[in-house]
């Protein structure tokens, strides 16, 4: 994901204030690192303590992340497809953040996955933008209204794929 995702993330959790947080794909785990700091930030304004659930099986990944937020924090260190289904069961998701491979199938499946365990009103974001059209799908068969973000990082020799957001609210049609 786009270093520049990063303050979208931070906004989104100050904003909305979720209870729990999902990312797939941790790398380095910057984006980890952001989002678990708005949580605390959030705690810190008299609000509740949220928590992120991170899936990544490269047990090098997630260096970045300060020991200090292992309380708020679960690492899961296997595939989505391995775990995301089992580690979302009996939870209500508020947060996902998908940031693992351009590849349509593994986007249909996490999306999916996310969809089923959203809370209402969730926001479900893409890091990849429109690289798949999954995440667009997603939202014209279920009814939740979508959102690209296309941008261009200035000087920068990687341009960016934008950023997509779905939020998982069935929208009305009126005439």
């Amino acid at each position: 994901m786009a270093l520049g995702h990063r303050p979208l993330l931070w906004a989104l959790i100050r904003l909305r204030r979720p209870h729990v947080v999902v990312e797939t794909g941790l790398w380095y785990g910057l984006g980890a690192m952001v989002m678990l700091r708005a949580l605390e930030r959030n705690v810190e304004d008299g609000g509740h303590a949220g928590r992120l659930i991170s899936f990544d099986p490269d047990p090098t990944a997630g260096w970045m992340v300060p020991q200090r937020h292992a309380d708020r924090w679960t690492w899961a260190r296997a595939t989505t497809q391995d775990a995301l289904a089992a580690n979302l069961a009996g939870i209500r998701v508020d947060l996902f953040v998908h940031d693992t491979p351009s590849e349509p199938d593994l986007e249909r499946y996490e999306f999916t996955t996310a969809a089923d365990a959203a809370a209402p009103g969730a926001v479900l974001c893409s890091g990849n933008g429109q690289n798949t059209p999954a995440l667009r799908e997603l939202c014209d068969q279920r009814g939740f209204p979508f959102m690209h973000h296309d941008y261009a990082a200035a000087g920068h020799f990687y341009r960016g794929n934008g950023i997509s957001f779905a939020t998982a609210t069935r929208m009305t049609k009126t005439l």
